[in-house]
């Protein structure tokens, strides 16, 4: 018995040895199934995953999954990593003719783009050429042939390959220089009537002693036509309503309100201007003069004390002889009646010249009588001029002056 317990025991050990590796082998083999699985799994998952991806990323993700198949510690059969790796070279190649394709059909859709919008940009600028082709055969309609060359030639040099715009610029400098040519022939024969019509004029005896321009009344009316308020007319008929006044040490002050009573004319002093001249309300005045405007007492009374007066916004002001002289105003006064006596004996040039001397004379019997020191020329700050345009002498004077050239109340 002990003999068979001792052969029993040897063969039973072996018996349960042998049962041990047997399962360590199976747990062993089953591990490595599960990690290929999870290796295919994987593979799987990238394959789904590059899918989703752009071409170029999507490459780039099969080629690091292809690397890793030919890793040494990959748990997948050398069969399953063969099979692998040609599903994802072939799907590696598919990506990339995929994207062959794509990139070549981007680049036609793009040319295409291109092409439709240069056609677009073609066609507006071809439209933006007509409307000013349109305008330009407008201004030719109406005669306009200067600014029709003007804007074709513009026309034509921004659009230098436009065959329809150098056209229209050709056309209208040869219509400009038809236009020209017919301009200078018309005024050409208007002239020529024009001098045969003078010359004409000139043969015929006058109608009487004096014969008169057609238009010489309303020329007249025009230059007596008063260009003064009726506030100033009043004020300057009342400065030459005739006065005897007896003054003797009366107060400046009271001066003043007889004449304003007398005239019926407001007349304000300038508190400055009297401090300036040193002069006070009753500063003693004196004065006897007979018959003589209220215009030259004013005058006198005010020089005698340093001070004058101004006709400005439609009163009469005191300020001081300086303030006064600088107090100035633009007229215009219409002489052309006074220059149209024409000699029909004589050119047209010879009659304006005429004319410009007559002017220069008129100018200067004013500015030689009528307060002569008030003018420029004499070194006053006045100045007259004749305007060859209106017929009419411009004169910067102080409103007394202006009364004065005008004549009065008409």
């Amino acid at each position: 018995m002990l003999s068979a317990i001792l052969l029993f025991v040897p063969v039973a050990a072996a018996q349960s040895a042998g049962k041990d590796d047997g399962d360590l082998l199976n747990q062993t083999k089953r591990r490595q199934e599960v990690l290929a699985q999870r290796a295919e799994a994987d593979i799987r998952d990238a394959l789904k995953e590059a899918q989703k991806l752009d071409a170029v990323p999507a490459v780039e993700r099969l080629k690091k999954v292809l690397a890793s198949l030919d890793a040494d510690d990959s748990p997948l059969s050398e069969s399953k990593r063969d099979a692998l790796k040609r599903m994802l070279k072939d799907r590696i190649r598919v990506v990339q003719a995929t994207a062959g394709d794509k990139t070549a059909e981007d680049a036609s859709n793009a040319a295409k783009d291109a092409r439709r919008a240069d056609e677009d940009r073609k066609t507006a600028a071809q439209e933006r050429i007509n409307q000013e082709l349109k305008a330009i055969r407008k201004l030719q309609e109406d005669g306009k042939y200067e600014e029709a060359t003007r804007r074709a030639n513009e026309l034509a040099r921004r659009n230098a390959d436009n065959p329809a715009a150098q056209a229209s610029s050709r056309t209208n400098g040869q219509a400009d220089r038809i236009s020209e040519e017919r301009r200078l022939r018309g005024e050409k024969e208007r002239r020529i009537v024009g001098a045969q019509r003078d010359l004409d004029r000139s043969a015929l005896l006058p109608a009487g002693d004096i014969e008169f321009p057609k238009d010489w009344a309303e020329k007249t009316a025009k230059r007596t036509a008063s260009n003064i308020t009726a506030k100033e007319k009043s004020i300057l008929k009342a400065l030459g309503t005739p006065v005897t006044v007896p003054f003797k040490d009366s107060p400046f002050e009271d001066v003043i309100e007889y004449l304003q009573t007398l005239t019926g004319q407001s007349i304000i002093l300038d508190d400055t201007a009297l401090r300036e001249a040193g002069v006070k309300y009753n500063t003693p005045v004196t004065l006897n003069a007979r018959d003589v405007t209220v215009r030259t007492v004013l005058r006198k009374v005010l020089a005698d004390l340093g001070l004058a007066y101004i006709v400005k916004d439609e009163t009469i002001q005191i300020t001081t002889a300086v303030k006064a002289k600088e107090t100035m105003t633009v007229r215009s006064y219409y002489i052309g009646d006074l220059l149209a006596n024409n000699d029909f004996n004589r050119t047209p040039l010879a009659n304006q010249i005429t004319a410009l001397q007559t002017a220069k004379h008129i100018a200067d019997m004013i500015t030689s009588t009528v307060d002569p020191a008030s003018w420029q020329a004499n070194g006053g700050l006045g100045t007259i001029s004749f305007d060859a345009r209106s017929l009419s002498l411009v004169v910067k004077q102080n409103a007394e002056v202006h009364f004065m050239i005008g004549g009065g109340i008409r």
